[in-house]
């Protein structure tokens, strides 16, 4: 009897998991079955949709710059996890047949210290105060960190800006960095 049960237990069969279709914010069907179609589906991330008018058609920008105020840009600091502490990501969406190029991410300097955020298009890359000219090339997304650079020790807001552009299209966006220190 110990024997037929050790059979049975010993034989279980995994069935792989069925993993949604990612949603296609363009073509008015609910690609990831979560009964939200397009625009009305947050998992269409960084394509903001707009002018849909009366054809209910998604109207997509050409070129776009994407920040989530839940996760950019506002952090918390201390000396134990200053080094390379990523304070938010900018998403350059570049939604056209021809490549683009990010022309400028910066924030303000603060008295004494310059900048307290730098700018990396790659996680292997050295932030920099400033980035300019990074390509988007046709139909993609560059990500770009942004950095604290541990250059202060006290709780700071700087005004930044970031500046993308394709052909005769382009997008700007102004956003906050602040920096919270926690002992």
């Amino acid at each position: 009897m110990l024997v037929l049960l050790w059979g049975l237990v010993g034989c279980v069969t995994v069935e792989p998991m069925d993993r949604p279709d990612p949603e296609i914010c363009d073509d008015e069907i609910d690609n990831d079955g979560d009964g939200l179609i397009d625009c009305d589906d947050e998992s269409c991330g960084g394509v903001l949709c707009r002018n849909q008018g009366d054809t209910g058609k998604v109207d997509v920008e050409p070129i776009e710059i994407v920040i989530d105020n839940s996760t950019c840009c506002e952090f918390v600091f201390n000396e134990q996890n200053c080094a390379n502490l990523t304070a938010g990501t900018i998403e350059f969406v570049n939604n056209t047949d021809e490549d683009g190029s990010i022309s400028v991410v910066r924030c303000d300097a603060l008295d004494d210290i310059g900048s307290p955020v730098g700018f990396r298009s790659r996680p292997a890359d050295e932030p920099r105060d400033f980035l300019a000219t990074v390509a988007i090339p046709a139909k993609s997304s560059v990500e770009v960190e942004a950095v604290f650079n541990c250059q202060t020790d006290v709780a700071f807001s700087t005004n930044c800006e970031a500046r993308a552009e394709v052909g005769p299209f382009g997008d700007e966006r102004g956003f906050l960095v602040r920096g919270r220190t926690n002992p």
